[in-house]
């Protein structure tokens, strides 16, 4: 009974229901339910799930239950640590790549559907809570390829033109942040980003995309320097009382906040001190420093 119970015949046939969307949510919950009653049940459940994953592109939007129950299964760390270590994390980005795969496969169709995208947004989610995992982000990282994978694929999502969607722009967003978070924390981090742009600007070079690898290997290699903040003690002479009322009470003020020139300096004081008249006349105010006199 209890095998019969489990059997994948009826678990895929409603879940993925392309006739009912009430079917396939009173499965989802029949399926949670299930879940909940035993440890063993529930893994069981996760690999049959798991193992489903590869129709969703095909199901579409229909496949929202799917990954809905994904989310209740994988809830627990223990449940992600289970997946990866059955050899998940290849298996899944290989269907984030394959989803990308079929999207761009569509650039020629001269329609667009507006839910492109949903199920490629499901699989980056499930990706993303997979990396939440410190052990899981450590292995996904020292695997070989996965990085430069996820970067291709948000280079092919990033040039979409005719299937650009607002879920294609999400998931490009997603892959970013993924790429990017993945490639900050250490050197050797940045490192493989190094290698994995490097790879990627062999194979894409149409449009601004190698502008962009560039870019991403610039800002590790040269980044930016912090622009130094000054602090400024701005006081009003004893000679102006009668000409200039009140006294810029928040000293000292950064830099950061009054912004790079003494014209900037100026006019932090004309707003703040009720002179708004003066922020354009070059004649009305005098700005000293150390006794000289700086010109606004």
């Amino acid at each position: 009974g209890g095998a019969r119970l489990m059997s994948e015949g009826w678990i895929r046939a409603l879940l993925l229901n392309k006739c009912s969307q009430a079917v396939r949510a009173v499965a989802k919950e029949v399926l949670a339910a299930m879940a909940g009653a035993g440890t063993q049940r529930s893994l069981v459940l996760l690999d049959l799930a798991v193992s489903m994953l590869g129709e969703a592109a095909d199901a579409g939007v229909q496949s929202a239950e799917l990954f809905s129950l994904l989310t209740n299964l994988t809830a627990e760390e223990s449940r992600r640590n289970y997946l990866v270590a059955g050899g998940f994390l290849p298996t899944l980005c290989a269907l984030i790549t394959r989803e990308v795969a079929r999207i761009r496969a569509q650039e020629a169709i001269a329609s667009c559907d507006i839910a492109q995208g949903q199920v490629l947004k499901s699989l980056l989610a499930l990706l993303e809570s997979l990396l939440k995992v410190p052990g899981i982000r450590s292995r996904f990282k020292l695997t070989p390829d996965l990085l430069a994978t996820m970067l291709d694929n948000f280079l092919h999502v990033q040039s979409l033109i005719v299937q650009k969607t607002k879920l294609t722009d999400d998931c490009a967003q997603q892959l970013m942040h993924t790429f990017s978070s993945l490639s900050s924390e250490s050197e050797a981090d940045q490192e493989r980003f190094c290698q994995a742009c490097i790879k990627a600007l062999g194979t894409h070079r149409a449009g601004r995309t190698p502008a962009f690898l560039i870019q991403q290997l610039s800002s590790i290699m040269c980044p930016a320097e912090a622009e130094p903040v000054h602090h400024l003690i701005l006081q009003k002479s004893p000679t102006q009382e009668e000409f200039i009322r009140g006294t810029m009470a928040k000293n000292p003020y950064p830099s950061s906040e009054l912004g790079v020139t003494m014209r900037d300096v100026k006019k932090k004081i004309c707003l703040d001190l009720d002179m708004a008249g003066l922020i354009e006349d070059d004649n009305g105010m005098e700005l000293l420093v150390r006794g000289l006199r700086s010109w606004a």
